[in-house]
């Protein structure tokens, strides 16, 4: 009884996860998404990239948008038959067009190797303040418009720009399910 008392616990966890991703299928707009597994995380980068169970076989290929129900997760940077490598938001090498929800200010959000981001090339003081949504601009072709990156926790001025620290919408160290937005985009 024990057992299928744990079974039956993990299968609830599983359901209210999958739940939650279900809202990722919004993000997709009108190209295809895949639901994928976490099967393992880069010993080498243990926070900034996983690997997912769907490759080449699946329409997944490099620079396939990958995310779960609260938005932005990475992107596939190597795909394999049936397999692929995917660059968390988090990563020094992501970068993304971004857009502050409630200003419509433009910056390129780039990991930071951390638990947070910065959005970079912000003109003005007033143009991302603490608790702003940052979302995608869809500029670069690779993601989709509209989709949470995660929220402005502080801003400060950096040459003649402002920038941004922002806290990703996605905890990207709890990963076990994800989608991958296929199809259309460039690649």
């Amino acid at each position: 009884m024990e057992r299928e008392n744990l079974m039956l616990r993990e299968a609830m966890i599983e359901n209210q996860r999958l739940k939650i991703l279900l809202k990722a299928r919004d993000y997709a707009q009108d190209r295809s998404y895949l639901l994928c597994r976490v099967i393992a995380r880069s010993p080498t980068t243990w926070l900034r990239s996983v690997v997912i169970d769907k490759g080449e076989r699946d329409g997944v290929r490099p620079n396939t948008p990958i995310v779960d129900g609260n938005g932005v997760v990475g992107k596939v940077v190597s795909s394999q038959p049936f397999s692929s490598s995917v660059m968390l938001l988090i990563d020094p090498d992501m970068k993304i067009g971004g857009i502050v929800q409630r200003t419509r200010a433009m910056g390129i959000v780039y990991g930071d190797s951390t638990n947070i981001c910065k959005m970079k090339y912000l003109m003005g003081e007033k143009d991302a303040a603490v608790g702003d949504l940052v979302l995608t601009s869809g500029v670069g072709g690779i993601f989709p418009k509209g989709i949470p990156i995660g929220k402005v926790v502080k801003v400060r001025r950096k040459g003649t720009f402002f920038e941004a620290d922002i806290i990703p919408a996605s905890d990207l160290s709890r990963l076990e399910e994800v989608m991958a937005i296929v199809g259309g985009g460039k690649r």
